[in-house]
């Protein structure tokens, strides 16, 4: 809190206005109307507090739109610092909010203040402050020794941010030790991760449902709606290829050659090309070996007669390959897969 409004006659309204130098007459009217109706709001109060900020938001509402309102706190916003420059109150609230909730800007405690639950919207802005948990001083004792020693040491410091910021707002028992706080923070993120990938999932699934492209890519055995996905999202137009097996090359799932001497010979797989497409592709085509294999019997076709000569990752390439060969069929031709 800061003491009652200093400027009974507004003269210091006035002087301020003198010496911003604004050009334009409307301009001038503005600012004098914006910090005139903050002063009638805050000669109700006895206190330059987080009340009188929120009292005149409700006020401006009337008049204002929200985007225009919110513009406007600027000029509150730079005359309490005037006030502060010139000793007429010890120091703007706002600045005082900022303090408290750890943040570097302004704008977002004026939104906060607009709010319907202002001091709900409050308590979420506030940051905890850097390496105040039972292990913060530790940490920052440990990034100002690297940092001593020559080291950048950039990176590592934000990840110990996040874990201290984790240790503030979920506190354990006393005497906890290290493994256990780890534990838990990694349970924390392993369970926000899975709420985020099964709502990136759902949205997937209801995308395919949409697309007649990705139900028929779905029909495919060894891709699913990420893989769909990610062919609409990355590959061009199916028909700019000439064949599947153009389109199996710009995967980078053809053998490189080497040919001297008017020999061919084939290398592994170029790799050249989409790598977010092979590799899950690669994925598919694993997870159908590793479901051949559980089974025990290899089938008696082309995929059991490669896996019982070749290795298990060599096979999954293959029908990789085979597998973008069919989908360059299916697309070019419209059609759905049909089983052998």
């Amino acid at each position: 809190m800061t003491a009652r409004w200093p400027d009974p006659d507004r003269a210091i309204i006035d002087r301020y206005v003198a010496i911003l130098d604004l050009h334009s007459m409307k301009s001038r009217a503005c600012y004098r109307q914006v910090l005139h109706d903050s002063q009638d709001v805050a000669e109700r109060y006895d206190a330059l507090g987080q009340e009188v900020l929120i009292a005149w938001l409700r006020k401006s509402a009337e008049c204002w739109a929200a985007t225009t309102r919110l513009h406007r706190t600027r000029i509150i916003d730079r005359f309490l610092e005037r006030l502060v420059e010139i000793g007429a109150i010890e120091h703007n609230p706002v600045t005082a909010l900022r303090d408290v909730c750890n943040i570097k800007q302004c704008m977002p405690i004026w939104r906060a203040l607009a709010s319907r639950d202002p001091e709900q919207a409050l308590a979420e802005l506030r940051q905890p402050r850097p390496f105040a948990s039972v292990l913060g001083e530790m940490m920052a004792e440990h990034v100002g020794m690297m940092r001593r020693r020559g080291y950048k040491y950039t990176s590592q410091p934000l990840l110990l941010l996040r874990f201290d910021r984790f240790l503030q707002l979920h506190p354990g028992p006393e005497a906890e030790p290290l493994s256990a706080m780890i534990d838990r923070w990694a349970a924390t993120h392993v369970r926000l991760l899975t709420e985020k990938i099964d709502g990136l999932m759902l949205k997937l699934r209801e995308a395919t449902k949409a697309n007649e492209d990705m139900r028929r890519l779905c029909t495919v055995p060894g891709v699913g709606p990420v893989t769909a996905g990610a062919i609409l999202a990355f590959a061009p137009d199916l028909r700019a290829f000439k064949s599947g097996r153009n389109f199996a090359a710009w995967l980078g799932l053809v053998p490189r050659q080497h040919s001297t001497g008017g020999k061919t010979r084939l290398g592994g797989v170029s790799k050249m090309g989409q790598t977010d497409i092979r590799k899950l592709l690669i994925v598919g085509a694993m997870s159908m070996i590793r479901w051949i294999v559980r089974k025990g019997v290899l089938p008696d076709n082309w995929l059991g007669s490669i896996l019982d000569r070749k290795p298990r990752m060599v096979a999954a390439v293959a029908l990789a390959n085979k597998m973008a060969r069919i989908i360059w069929a299916m697309m070019t031709r419209e059609q759905n897969y049909r089983m052998a």
